[in-house]
Formats: C-alpha cells, sequence, structure tokens
C-alpha cells in the first residue's frame, strides 16, 4: 500500500500552513453552532461545510494553493449538500447506538461521500453515502491503518493541547482523499464480461 502519509505530508509542506487557518476556520464555525444550538444546526450547517472544506483538500491535492473562500462554496447549493450532511450524521449516530465499533465502520463506509458528490455533481445525498459504501466495501481496513500511520502525530496533538490538530487534520483528510483517488482508480480498470467480451 501507498505511504499515503507521506504523499500527503509532502504537499502540506506547500501550503505555508493555510491549511491551519482553513481548518480553524472550519472548527470554530462548527463550534460555534453546536455550542449555541445544542448540536441541532451542526447538522444543517455541517453538510455544505464539508463540502467546501473537501473542496479545499483536492485544491491541494493538484497542488494548487488552497483558498479560504473554497471553504463556503457549499452555500451554492445548500439544500442539496445539507441533506447529505444530515443523512450521513443521523445514520453514524444510529449505528452509534449499537455500541461505538458500528458507528466507526459506518463512519468509515460513509467517509467517500463529498468527494463522490463533487466527483459527480448531479447525484443526490443518499447516492453518495450509497456509493461511498460501495466503494469502501473491503478497503475500510486499509483507511483505518491510514489512520494508525498517523498516531504518533495524534499524541502529539493531544499533548499540545490539540492546537498540533490544527495542521494534522487537514493532513489526515489529504490522505484520506489520496486514498480515494486510487479506489476510484482501481474500480474504473475493473472489467465487465459482457456475452463473453471482456470491455475495460
Amino acid at each position: 500500500m501507498k505511504d499515503y502519509k507521506k504523499i500527503a505530508e509532502e504537499k502540506m509542506t506547500k501550503q505555508n500552513h493555510m491549511h491551519a487557518v482553513v481548518y480553524l476556520v472550519y472548527g470554530a464555525i462548527i463550534g460555534a453552532f453546536t455550542s449555541m444550538t445544542f448540536g441541532v444546526a451542526t447538522l444543517i450547517i455541517s453538510g455544505p461545510l464539508q463540502y467546501g472544506y473537501s473542496k479545499y483538500i483536492i485544491e491541494v491535492s493538484e497542488d494548487k494553493v488552497g483558498k479560504i473562500e473554497t471553504l463556503f462554496v457549499g452555500i451554492n447549493d445548500f439544500v442539496r449538500y445539507m441533506i447529505l450532511g444530515i443523512l450521513r450524521g443521523i445514520f453514524i449516530f444510529l449505528w452509534s447506538l449499537l455500541f461505538i465499533i458500528p458507528g466507526i465502520i459506518k463512519a468509515f463506509s460513509y467517509s467517500m461521500a463529498y468527494y463522490i458528490m463533487i466527483d459527480d455533481p448531479k447525484i443526490e445525498g443518499s447516492e453518495a453515502i450509497t456509493k461511498s459504501m460501495e466503494l469502501m466495501k473491503g478497503h475500510k481496513m486499509e483507511l483505518f491503518n491510514i489512520y494508525l500511520s498517523f498516531i504518533l502525530k495524534i499524541l502529539l496533538g493531544l499533548v499540545t493541547l490539540c492546537i498540533y490538530f490544527l495542521w494534522l487534520m487537514p493532513t489526515l483528510e489529504l490522505a484520506k482523499y489520496e486514498f480515494y483517488l486510487d479506489l476510484v482508480g482501481k474500480s474504473k480498470k475493473k472489467t465487465e464480461v459482457i456475452d463473453g467480451t471482456v470491455v475495460d
């Protein structure tokens, strides 16, 4: 398996710490809505905001200079991305009621939904979640191992009273996106046998 951690870290070094600023703004908005509404409005705002954050991560992956305004592009189609955020949040919450492990597994299953929606702007939130589940089938442990490769830096984040997470979390998200690109690439290379003929 590729060293996604190394790939992400190398790309993030080109961002001049902008990724930390973007994540700070992202976290501050989510935190503000959570504290003011006890999490109710967070479900509404999280979808469009996560969509914008995913777009920002793609900019970084493409070696572009990430822009903080990208964080807010989800406002342009607010309802569509809001529905994805609400569905994803509710599904993960319901699975978490069966203990924490099922919730984590489902979070991994739904983890690529925003990137799928970005790649295919015509699909709705429920379809993006379904496609994410299909894409992650048999690959959830690989994603877990990617997260596990950051364990020492996660501990460093805890030691620094979570300050280091401003740099770490965007890097981890970028590693996940690089993994997503490979999963999509492998999926497209799969062949179908139709009437005895192999079609690429």
